[in-house]
């Protein structure tokens, strides 16, 4: 791997921008509120996951990076030109990367038998999305006079299906087929946008910040987490009937079948998390990981087992977990290299 966040960029989370508490007030308070978060004695069996003492399993199943080439169980593509790269995952037989060569950030389609192709640029990590079928890309963008234009490309082609603009900063969550969900900083809400019809409706009036088409599940505050906003797990289709609350942590990502999360204390920031919790749906703790630095990365490989980019003071390796055991998963990286 060439980025300890390169098998899958994690999404932003969509924290308000102006804090209640300005100035130097608010930085002391959200140090106070950080420093205590870090502090915080070891939950009962906390297990401390340090990669140096973990024994050797199997290799990450998910699309990674390998020396600037994508590698898939038996599959490694060619070399993707540029830096910094990532991968957004797997569509058909080919895989969608993305990396910044020459002074901008670049799209590319590569194979095990073609070559990249540059699909589209100018659009940066954070801001492209593929869906988890493969089947949809997705580009968000932030204009002039508050407003954000979505569209909806194809992963093979680069081609535009969709476009849109909406008012208000808005973050893409994500796509599926031809729908996609955003959430807005300034205006709270979660939106479900329909391309196929063009219908815009309203999921919530909440500020979603994690979500999951393909596994119905969608994560939001009911207020400005700085100023003591909850998280709350619902499903898409019934955003009223809580599935789990919490007011200590946020949703970080939810497993492939949707029945399980991987949380974090809720203003974690930074390069990374102290503290990472496994629980089902539903909020009954399965195992909680505390790393001997900090958790880079964190995705789900499957519905039961959990990958973490765990960091040490000069090197980084994935390690899987799954309800407390952990093992490596990954040869080691050196800190700071892409």
């Amino acid at each position: 791997m060439n980025h300890p966040r390169s098998t899958l960029l994690p999404r932003p989370v969509p924290v308000p921008r102006h804090s209640r508490v300005g100035g130097w007030a608010g930085l002391l308070l959200l140090g106070a509120l950080l420093l205590t978060a870090l502090l915080l004695p070891a939950p009962a069996h906390a297990r401390t996951v340090d990669p140096e003492r973990l024994d050797r399993g199997p290799d990450v199943a998910l699309p990674h990076l390998e020396g600037g080439r994508v590698v898939d169980g038996d599959t490694t593509t060619r070399r993707v030109p540029g830096k910094y790269r990532s991968v957004l995952g797997r569509t058909g037989s080919s895989y969608v990367v993305l990396s910044r060569k020459d002074g901008a950030w670049r799209t590319w389609r590569v194979s095990a038998d073609r070559d990249a192709r540059e699909l589209f640029r100018g659009v940066g990590p954070g801001e492209v999305l593929l869906s988890a079928d493969g089947r949809a890309l997705a580009v968000q963008r932030y204009l002039r006079q508050d407003r954000t234009r979505v569209v909806l490309r194809s992963p093979r082609t680069g081609d535009v299906r969709a476009s849109r603009v909406f008012p208000g900063y808005r973050t893409l969550l994500d796509v599926s087929g031809r729908r996609a969900i955003l959430a807005s900083y300034e205006q709270p809400g979660t939106v479900l946008w329909n391309a196929a019809t063009g219908r815009v409706r309203l999921v919530t009036s909440r500020l979603g910040y994690r979500a999951d088409l393909a596994t119905n599940r969608l994560a939001a505050f009911t207020d400005d987490p700085y100023a003591g906003g909850c998280t709350v797990v619902t499903s898409l289709n019934h955003p009223r009937h809580t599935l789990w609350r919490s007011c200590d942590e946020r949703v970080e990502a939810f497993s492939t079948d949707g029945r399980r999360v991987a949380t974090v204390h809720k203003l974690s920031d930074g390069i990374g998390a102290g503290r990472v919790w496994e629980r089902t749906l539903r909020g009954a703790r399965l195992a909680v990981y505390d790393p001997p630095s900090y958790v880079g990365a964190i995705r789900w490989e499957s519905g039961t087992d959990l990958l973490l980019d765990v960091h040490g003071q000069d090197r980084w390796a994935v390690v899987r977990c799954s309800e407390g055991p952990c093992e490596r998963a990954s040869g080691w990286h050196p800190e700071n290299v892409w």
